[in-house]
């Protein structure tokens, strides 16, 4: 899929590619990281997917495991954007919001019943936590279960996703 994504220190879209990661894509993970991205691969029932910019195919700029719980429930398991891309020195900007509008496609694609549409996930840091709600319209439950529901979720796909180059 093809998606766009803001170079911060010029202010101009770059075009990239939001696609499917493979294990043997892990090996390109090193310092900086802050999951163990070759371990979260075994996950049952789920998916990865990974952003990369035009230009540079072997540089991961953020990763997402999507599953679904219960054979329902959409799941976001991790996401993480690559070390370059966080913090106020971030070289691209994007590449959560682009992972984050995938899943909410997915949720709506692959959600069974009450849960299709809704994107659910655990989060365990208050500054993200608050990211997550004031960024991308996410709802907080309790101390780290979160979700974003499916009208936000459609927001967040045409903001991310469907974002056509001005």
């Amino acid at each position: 899929m093809k998606i766009l994504l803001l170079d911060a220190g010029n202010g101009k879209l770059l075009n990239a590619r939001l696609i499917p990661a493979v294990l043997k894509d892990m090996r390109t993970i090193t310092d900086g990281w802050h999951f163990n991205w070759r371990k979260q691969f075994q996950l049952p029932n789920s998916r990865a997917f990974k952003i990369v910019a035009d230009g540079y195919p072997e540089r991961i700029e953020g990763l997402m495991i999507f599953q679904i719980l219960n054979k329902e429930e959409p799941y976001m398991a991790y996401l993480e954007s690559a070390p370059h891309n966080r913090g106020k020195n971030k070289e691209l900007d994007y590449v959560a919001g682009c992972l984050i509008a995938k899943a909410c496609q997915l949720s709506t694609m692959e959600g069974k019943g009450h849960f299709q549409g809704y994107l659910s996930f655990r989060c365990m840091d208050e500054e993200v936590i608050r990211v997550y709600h004031h960024k991308y319209g996410a709802y907080r439950v309790d101390k780290t279960y979160m979700f974003i529901d499916p009208a936000t979720g459609n927001e967040l796909v045409e903001r991310y996703l469907l974002r056509e180059e001005n």
